[in-house]
């Protein structure tokens, strides 16, 4: 990410205090990690919100009604939704980022890569463009998330992102997109503020993508 993007913190070591602070703030023990998971709370708790645009991100973004859950490695993010799939039964789970197809090659879950049909109760967990800390926003595009419907048909929507994917508002989230595709944007790009709160980047509702019912972050260290 280029250094821009992230105004306030100076070097990686402040960087590093901060996410140090989310950790220590967000995470219990490991081996409570499966205890009575409950997509009706989550691993938040209160904190410093001035320490940085990452404390203002979650706090917006359960403002608006999301859900949070830290993991502290790309494993644990792994082993966390290879719980609840089996657990929960998420069958099918639908999926068509290579992103999150690629993290779960070697795993256990067979993502449904077909057309999505309304009333299916569809579950799906998908990348995402970048954070915006500001709104507590989630930024996705067909490209990233492998296709529109990815986000604008699921009823329960599954994002994945690390904190090195938050920015502080709009203006740094459309140079974040122009820089990652070089000015060549995506044909969509969509910012979800919590259930039933999707609108495009040009300020347009999304049609059928405010039928989100619930909408759970893994913030991911890797």
């Amino acid at each position: 990410m280029k250094k821009e993007l992230f105004n306030g913190l100076d070097d990686s070591t402040n960087k590093e205090k901060i996410l140090s602070k989310v950790r220590s703030a967000l995470m219990t023990k490991d081996e409570n990690l499966f205890s009575d998971i409950d997509l009706q709370t989550d691993t938040w708790k209160p904190f410093n919100k001035d320490d940085g645009p990452e404390f203002t991100f979650i706090e917006k973004f359960k403002s608006n009604g999301g859900i949070f859950i830290y993991l502290r490695s790309l494993d644990m993010f792994r082993q966390y939704v290879l719980h609840l799939y089996h657990e929960k039964d998420w069958r099918p789970m639908y999926s068509a980022s290579q992103k999150i197809i690629d993290i779960f090659k070697e795993y256990e879950i067979d993502f449904n890569v077909n057309m999505l049909k309304k009333g299916e109760n569809i579950i799906s967990l998908t990348s995402c463009e970048c954070l915006i800390a500001q709104t507590g926003s989630i930024v996705l595009s067909n490209s990233d998330a492998g296709s529109l419907q990815s986000y604008a048909m699921a009823d329960s929507l599954l994002v994945f992102a690390t904190p090195q994917q938050i920015v502080h508002n709009m203006k740094e989230a459309s140079l974040f997109i122009k820089n990652k595709y070089h000015g060549n944007n995506p044909s969509n790009v969509t910012i979800i503020s919590g259930p039933n709160r999707s609108r495009a980047i040009d300020n347009e509702v999304i049609t059928g993508a405010t039928g989100i019912k619930q909408i759970v972050l893994f913030l991911t260290d890797i």
